[in-house]
């Protein structure tokens, strides 16, 4: 091992424990009884609370994009790189629209993967194959960007002591056992913490661009090197108005993606998902996205002002502005960034191909324990392809991870046919869904962005197009089907929506008797 600085050897030290800790909550986990049966791998038992899922489904969003591409993009466009971030306020409301909807026909039937939600309603088993097929094209290549970004962030952070492939190699290792151990309940407690971690990263690097460069001068420096920087998109390069609102409404619909509805499945009450959305989104995100990154990204243009790659950025704040204490944290918060995406992808991989594929197909007798089994194999399977794509794919990961984000959005209109439209066929889901990949594929490899419109809108066009041909040359589902997923969805959101206001009602009380036993006595008349 070549010879290091004393930060990179205390970043290694830290980085092990950090891994170590990791795994043992994956064993933590297991000896808790989470792979006893499919429901507690699968859905972690469906109890969850707020705050571990909450941080959990922050965190698989948050992936290394965060820390490292977005502040560089910051850097190079300015101000005008903001209108990437109006997609935070609209991805809230659609987790409000559809995960206490998913929550409520899971908790219902008993289903344990988005496939078995699809094929039910629709009563389509390909619609299971379709679901497992774009799972796979969109989980596989963001497990991939991953394993690539803790590779190069770790051997950036450890001097090159720790080469790019052992980096990848050891994040693989460590995600794959407490995955493989613990399923979703230990990547929901490890990704939870990882999502504390990730934001205490992303204030610690802020922190070190404003001790060094101020709020105001950031605004008159950045006047001075160019006043684009500090203006709102016009009518050139990528951020058009067409483009940025079709990108903002394809990335919201990232939700709708088989990770998210697992997540919705594994809660332990519908009542987590507002709080998630106002708290996590709309605050939390809101301040790292609308606050943070633009004083990185600006302010690190200031005290680097000729980066030739702009992905740099955090590395070289930290090596330069941070006391080694602070570049522990931060540099924890980065691997935490990329280990939680990643977990996430690869558990939901496992879960939809045992269950949609394996068992539906070659196994329906298989017991809860030989589908754990079959996950898992499923889990290691994907991550060594994922690995050897982070290897010897490297030119081509761009590309597969801005597909993957069109791939995810084209199961928007099946989902809405399964919790609001009941015209819904499954003709028009399946064959919409099979256009989308087709035409999101096009008019990214082949025609980059017609019109200025992100690739997942022109997937999702031709989605739509077909979906709605089909609702109205097709029949849909049973009208016994279709009835019984209303009263589940009615029943069910009249239900929470009561206990909501008796919630309420119960509140309102109580501060009014506690008003009311905090107001002075009145003065005991004397005679």
């Amino acid at each position: 091992m070549k010879e290091i600085s004393t930060h990179a050897w205390v970043m290694l030290i830290a980085a092990i424990m950090y891994w170590a800790a990791c795994i043992g909550v994956g064993l933590y986990t297991y000896k808790k009884g989470a792979s006893k049966s499919a429901q507690d791998f699968f859905v972690a038992g469906r109890g969850l609370g707020k705050f571990v899922l909450g941080f959990a489904i922050m965190a698989t969003t948050l992936s290394a994009w965060l820390m490292l591409g977005h502040q560089g993009l910051m850097y190079a466009s300015g101000m005008p790189y903001l209108v990437y971030y109006i997609h935070v306020p609209f991805m809230g409301v659609v987790g409000l629209l559809i995960f206490t909807r998913q929550w409520l026909i899971g908790k219902k039937f008993g289903f344990l993967s988005p496939g078995e939600m699809y094929s039910h309603y629709y009563e389509s088993r390909g619609m299971r194959w379709v679901i497992a097929l774009v799972t796979l094209l969109y989980c596989i290549p963001y497990s991939s960007l991953q394993l690539t970004g803790a590779g190069y962030v770790f051997s950036t952070l450890t001097e090159g002591a720790i080469p790019f492939e052992w980096g990848a190699i050891i994040m693989a290792a460590v995600v794959l056992i407490y995955v493989l151990l613990g399923g979703v309940a230990s990547t929901a407690l490890v990704d939870a913490a990882q999502g504390v971690l990730l934001v205490l990263g992303l204030f610690g690097i802020c922190w070190a661009v404003v001790s060094n460069v101020g709020p105001g001068e950031i605004v008159t420096t950045m006047q001075s090197f160019d006043a684009k920087l500090l203006t709102m998109p016009g009518g050139n390069g990528m951020w058009f108005w067409t483009y940025t609102l079709s990108l903002a409404l394809s990335t919201s619909a990232i939700y709708l993606s088989p990770a998210f509805t697992i997540w919705s499945y594994s809660a332990k009450s519908p009542k987590i998902f507002r709080w998630q959305a106002m708290v996590v989104w709309v605050v939390l995100i809101g301040i790292v996205y609308y606050i943070l990154s633009p004083i990185i990204g600006m302010g690190g243009r200031i005290l680097f002002p000729a980066l030739a790659k702009t992905d740099t950025l955090t590395p070289l704040i930290m090596t330069k502005l941070m006391p080694i204490w602070m570049y522990v944290i931060v540099g924890i918060g980065l691997l935490a960034a990329m280990n939680s995406t990643a977990a996430g992808y690869m558990i939901t991989s496992g879960v939809i191909v045992s269950q949609d594929i394996y068992k539906d197909k070659f196994r329906p007798q298989a017991s809860d324990r030989e589908t754990v089994w079959v996950s898992r194999i499923i889990i290691l399977a994907v991550v060594l392809f994922a690995f050897w794509i982070s290897q010897f794919w490297k030119e081509h990961l761009v590309l597969m991870g801005n597909l993957a984000t069109a791939f995810a959005t084209q199961l928007a209109p099946a989902l809405i046919g399964v919790l609001y439209w009941r015209r819904a066929t499954a003709k028009g889901a399946m064959f919409g869904i099979l256009a989308g990949l087709i035409v999101a594929y096009l008019t990214y490899g082949v025609w980059r962005y017609p019109l200025h419109i992100h690739c997942a809108m022109w997937g999702l066009l031709a989605n739509l197009a077909v979906f709605f041909f089909f609702a109205f040359t097709s029949d849909p589902p049973s009208k016994a089907n279709r009835d019984k997923y209303d009263e589940v969805i009615q029943k069910g959101m009249a239900a929470y929506q009561k206990e909501e206001a008796a919630l309420g009602a119960a509140a309102a009380f109580e501060k009014k008797e506690a008003t009311v036993s905090m107001a002075p006595c009145p003065a005991r008349k004397t005679s």
